[in-house]
């Protein structure tokens, strides 16, 4: 990796951190939902009948896999754990960066390649914080998706990366778009 590169990735998580983690450490965004929705499953309340968010205007529409999966946050409270959420988000978009850069090592951008990173994470900017501001699943799902793929295709370990894509899979279903193309790759063993 480039130190230009490594510049623009530590201002980036820093910004992100010091916005996410101190000025709006009170907000609570879609994790809000998930953590409430978790601690009304754990008390046996059917959550598909209630309305989740600050004024309640909002059904849930998670899995109860990934509903499950949120009831360890509910152990702490619902700020401490959306701050450590936020951490993993950063630590996790940090972890993409890296993967991104490995699917993308074989091409040859010459010269420009650091313009392209710089203009890729630009165009992406306020998508980025958006999801962030909203503590959204969608950085964590990135991650198990990338790794999982980099775990089957560079590591050779099947068993770890068909485990995250699958972490993903029952959290929210997007995920199952890359089995067929593990299929095509001839990736059988982490397909299975």
């Amino acid at each position: 990796m480039h130190v230009f590169n490594n510049r623009i990735l530590w201002l980036i998580i820093s910004l992100l951190a010091i916005v996410f983690l101190f000025l709006e450490v009170n907000r609570l965004g879609d994790f809000d939902i998930y953590y409430q929705a978790a601690a009304d499953l754990y008390n046996e309340i059917l959550i598909y009948d209630k309305l989740y968010g600050i004024n309640g205007e909002f059904k849930y529409f998670g899995s109860p896999t990934l509903t499950i999966l949120m009831m360890p946050w509910t152990i702490l409270p619902k700020v401490l754990a959306a701050s450590i959420w936020k951490i993993l988000g950063l630590i996790s978009l940090v972890r993409i960066w890296h993967l991104i850069e490995r699917f993308l090592a074989p091409l040859n951008y010459g010269r420009n390649r650091d313009k392209w990173i710089l203009i890729t994470f630009l165009g992406m900017s306020f998508l980025l914080y958006t999801n962030f501001h909203q503590l959204q699943f969608t950085i964590i799902l990135l991650y198990l998706c990338l790794e999982g793929m980099h775990q089957i295709i560079h590591e050779k370990r099947n068993w770890l990366g068909a485990f995250l894509i699958g972490l993903g899979v029952i959290a929210k279903i997007g995920p199952i778009v890359l089995l067929p193309y593990l299929i095509y790759r001839g990736h059988f063993k982490g397909f299975l």
